[in-house]
């Protein structure tokens, strides 16, 4: 679930970034809805700058791709590089595996994501 949690940090991070006022965009035309506003009002700030077309590049559960987007790479891979070599170990399709987690590799995965979340809020 921890997974998740850094998912929707990180998406919600892209809406405040890219300034989705009007919630993450799931469709191709909600992507550009946004496009079209920013384009519209001139707004050349690097907050609203777009740097993707496709609305697939964001809606994604790679973590990695998720954070490029989110503004905040440089932040989390200057001071929580292990943190987050952590978390990206995860992905949604480990919910199907039935194998057991160390309590020691789950409490390190669970401070991790904390971190993580508490960097990007």
């Amino acid at each position: 679930m921890y997974g998740y949690a850094i998912e929707i940090a990180l998406k919600k991070r892209i809406c405040l970034t890219l300034g989705f006022n009007l919630g993450f965009p799931e469709t191709q035309p909600e992507l550009d809805y946004y496009i079209s506003r920013v384009m519209a009002n001139q707004v050349k700030s690097a907050g609203t700058q777009f740097a993707f077309k496709r609305v697939r590049e964001i809606r994604s559960h790679n973590l990695s791709q998720l954070l490029y987007y989110s503004g905040k790479k440089v932040a989390v891979n200057q001071q929580l590089q292990e943190e987050w070599n952590t978390v990206t170990k995860w992905n949604p399709e480990q919910r199907y595996l039935r194998r057991q987690t160390r309590q020691k590799a789950a409490a390190a995965f669970l401070k991790a994501a904390r971190l993580i979340i508490n960097e990007l809020s």
